[in-house]
């Protein structure tokens, strides 16, 4: 069974497996030395943080999103803006002929999903919201000759592919289902 402390310096909680008890850890965020007490003395804090499978060392956690994380939810934010101006650019100096297209109606649905999405992503309960179908959208907006969310596109598909932020979500939605 593992416990969860708390950083004294920057307040990141840390899940400890049993082999770190009694031991002296450095935080991985701020890298302060904690002393990891024999037993458990603290309330549980509720439903437990994500924990990386893909870490080095059995206790690194991320209170937060994971960077790549963060990025891409301001990636989608971004794209989702550009892609409503963009389209709405389109329609003003095309004389509304492009209205019979339908890449402007996906390139403002997608905006306004792509919007929320980046919006819950960097919020605190990140795990809940895989962006992987929008990310996929967003280099399909190619349709559009929308170069912009191409090239966010193909960076997001990049860090979504990545083995830790892969783990992130899945282990971080199993937490979600049990708690």
């Amino acid at each position: 069974m593992s416990m969860i402390i708390v950083c004294p310096s920057c307040r990141i909680q840390l899940m400890i497996a049993n082999e770190h008890l009694g031991q002296n850890i450095h935080c991985p965020q701020c890298k302060t030395l904690i002393n990891v007490p024999v037993s458990s003395t603290f309330p549980n804090l509720g439903a437990p943080p994500y924990t990386s499978p893909a870490a080095s060392q059995s206790w690194r956690v991320y209170s937060t999103a994971p960077s790549k994380v963060k990025a891409i939810g301001a990636m989608l934010i971004g794209g989702g803006a550009w892609a409503i101006l963009y389209s709405w650019v389109i329609i003003v100096f095309s004389a509304l002929w492009c209205c019979l297209s339908p890449g402007i109606y996906l390139a403002i649905v997608w905006g306004i999903l792509a919007i929320i999405k980046g919006v819950h992503l960097l919020g605190d309960r990140w795990y809940e919201h895989n962006p992987r179908i929008l990310v996929i959208l967003q280099i399909v907006l190619v349709i559009n000759l929308d170069i912009v969310n191409l090239v966010m596109g193909v960076v997001g598909i990049i860090f979504l592919s990545d083995p830790e932020i892969r783990h992130a979500f899945a282990d971080s939605r199993e937490n979600f289902q049990r708690s």
